[in-house]
């Protein structure tokens, strides 16, 4: 819960700073708010990051894909992932917002159904508190890293410029971020 509640957090700054400044990106506002050299550097950061982020889904996935596929190469895997995403990409964020209309219930649904079917190898023993053995520090050290996979929370700064209603946007971000939480 501690990396959850630090992403929402995360997520209610971005929204926020999104907010107060309607009609630019996060690219305009942040070297509006740092200067020019800051501002730049931060970009700098926040897109090598994403470079990083995006060769491990790739590879991950891929690696994934290969239980199905095995015989089939690595890179043609990850070529035809990167042929999808640049034509959704180039069909515009509409396109990629559909997708996921349709993608998440079913993602969703079937999560729930793998859940109620393993219910009855839960041991609720195991999920008992761990404080006294590891201490509060090394808990909240191990919650850092995983605050940015809950909900992607750096996208949202990205995407709330292109929101037809961005005033509207703090309750779903929140929700959204706060339901892999739960």
């Amino acid at each position: 819960f501690i990396g959850g509640g630090l992403s929402i957090f995360i997520v209610f700054i971005a929204v926020k700073l999104s907010q107060m400044f309607p009609n630019q990106s996060f690219i305009e506002y942040i070297q509006e708010i740092l200067g020019n050299k800051i501002g730049r550097v931060i970009l700098l950061v926040y897109f090598s990051q994403w470079y990083s982020v995006i060769g491990l889904i790739l590879r991950e996935f891929s690696e994934l894909m290969k239980l199905t596929m095995p015989r089939t190469p690595t890179w043609v895997i990850i070529l035809g992932m990167l042929l999808i995403v640049v034509y959704a990409t180039y069909q515009g964020i509409e396109v990629i917002g559909r997708c996921s209309e349709f993608i998440g219930p079913i993602i969703i649904f079937i999560a729930l159904i793998t859940l109620f079917l393993n219910l009855n190898n839960v041991d609720f023993y195991k999920l008992t508190p761990i404080i006294s053995e590891t201490g509060l520090l090394s808990i909240i050290k191990a919650a850092v890293p995983t605050a940015g996979f809950i909900g992607q929370n750096a996208i949202i700064i990205m995407l709330i410029v292109f929101m037809k209603k961005p005033k509207e946007s703090l309750f779903p971000a929140l929700w959204g971020t706060a339901l892999p939480v739960i």
